[in-house]
């Protein structure tokens, strides 16, 4: 079962996905690995035949440096039936698509280690899936995430992203940026005059701390331009952000 329920006091979406209890978790206790090296590993090079079919995958089996498949225990499904109705609350069926990205063939490597140009490869590929994913009509909203480390959600050690496509839109900061006059952009704006919480800036980016961060250390990178989206990055924008 996968659904989208709506919290009738907030109007906040939560996605429950039952079928997720059934992944690998690679984690005791959430901070301690069951194993420390690549043999059960399904991500690593040689063990192509341990997921589904890649959708991309820029070399041979074995001899690749990025790989996308679809997730073997997704929180939504293309085949999910309709959700079961209980009339107080508000449901929707989880029906959409859940990928993998791997992004790297070295079990232990991580974001941290890869370099500018393979970064900047990373961002293309996610982008070439945001915009595949766009295109199908049973999706409504494109969530690209990536968690490292147990506390933040992963299960599998090994560094690899995730975009899953949902049907129904979720609130996000997008509604906001979509308004004649752009709260984000405002936003930017005041930042760069008070110099308050600004860590770093280049060209076409400014890295901040929000003034209402959810998270210790919660760092935002934002891009200067009015851009709806990952989707609209130029090339030279993907390049400066890696």
């Amino acid at each position: 079962m996968s659904e989208i329920r709506t919290n009738p006091f907030t109007g906040e979406m939560s996605l429950y996905a039952e079928n997720r209890r059934n992944r690998p978790y690679e984690f005791v206790h959430n901070t301690e690995r069951k194993h420390a090296n690549s043999e059960k590993c399904p991500f690593c090079g040689g063990h192509e035949a341990w997921t589904p079919d890649a959708i991309y995958q820029d070399g041979p089996n074995g001899a690749w440096q990025m790989r996308v498949f679809p997730n073997k225990f997704p929180t939504v499904r293309e085949d999910c039936t309709d959700a079961a109705e209980e009339p107080f609350y508000t449901q929707t069926a989880g029906r959409g698509r859940h990928e993998i990205l791997v992004d790297t063939p070295d079990h232990d490597a991580t974001i941290d280690t890869f370099d500018a140009a393979h970064i900047a490869s990373i961002l293309q590929v996610l982008q070439d899936r945001l915009h595949f994913f766009r295109n199908r009509a049973d999706t409504q909203y494109v969530q690209i995430f990536k968690n490292c480390g147990p506390s933040a959600g992963m299960s599998m050690h090994h560094s690899h992203w995730q975009v899953v496509g949902l049907p129904k839109r979720a609130a996000t900061m997008a509604e906001a940026m979509r308004r004649e006059d752009c709260l984000f952009c405002k936003m930017l704006a005041y930042e760069k005059e008070t110099n308050r919480r600004i860590v770093a800036e280049t060209e076409h980016f400014l890295a901040l701390t929000p003034y209402a961060g959810r998270f210790a250390y919660e760092l935002w990178l934002a891009p200067k331009a009015h851009q709806r989206d990952f989707g609209e990055m130029s090339a030279e924008e993907r390049q400066e952000l890696a």
